[in-house]
């Protein structure tokens, strides 16, 4: 169930996204539940039984997609960016935090351009600094190319020499999404943010 927005998600200590209350009535940002969901579990079994990250209450429902309800309290923007859904024509949202910093990021490149144009007779392409951004989703990496629109799976972050660092796992095969910048003009048809199925109109 979605719940009323929080001053602080217990999970990431920061304002609570995309509000979500578990069924033993804990709330965190959306996607920091789902994250954190895929991770928690008994091994001893050898079968994952996902907890509830306050109080390790097993959690039997499915979050990877949800419904959001009338007062999920989905803000509004001028633009969102969306990748595709897999299978489907339509498309889900990046969060609010991950739209906006994408689209800035899409601004100054703009502004770059028009400031120093891209010679078309030159074999060197725009400058990766300014067209690649990397984000992460759920724990794990995702590198988008504002350029060929698309979103590729880096990988996951897992410890390594005795902890103090990290690397990422490979995910070698995973297709590449394509992303697209929507505005309240756009015909593609909007599924949800990151997950959260909403029927509600998200463009100011």
């Amino acid at each position: 169930m979605a719940s009323s927005p929080a001053e602080e998600c217990p999970i990431c200590r920061e304002e609570m996204l995309l509000p979500y209350t578990t069924p033993c009535g804990h709330a965190f940002c959306y996607l920091c539940l789902k994250a954190a969901l895929t991770r928690t579990g008994s091994t001893a079994t050898g079968i994952n039984i996902p907890t509830c990250p306050m109080c390790r209450a097993p959690r039997s429902e499915n979050i990877i997609t949800v419904k959001a309800p009338d007062n999920a309290n989905i803000p509004k923007r001028n633009i969102w960016w969306a990748y595709k859904c897999r299978g489907s024509d339509e498309w889900w949202c990046y969060e609010p935090q991950h739209s906006e910093y994408i689209e800035k990021t899409y601004q100054d490149f703009q502004t770059s351009r028009t400031e120093d144009p891209i010679d078309t007779s030159s074999s060197v392409g725009p400058d990766p600094d300014k067209t690649i951004i990397l984000i992460q989703i759920m724990g794990k990496y995702y590198r988008l190319d504002i350029i060929k629109m698309e979103q590729t799976f880096i990988g996951t972050p897992v410890p390594v020499r005795g902890g103090n660092l990290f690397g990422l796992t490979s995910q070698p095969g995973t297709a590449p999404r394509e992303i697209k910048r929507l505005t309240s003009a756009s015909l593609e048809k909007i599924k949800g943010i990151a997950g959260m199925i909403t029927t509600q109109n998200l463009f100011l």
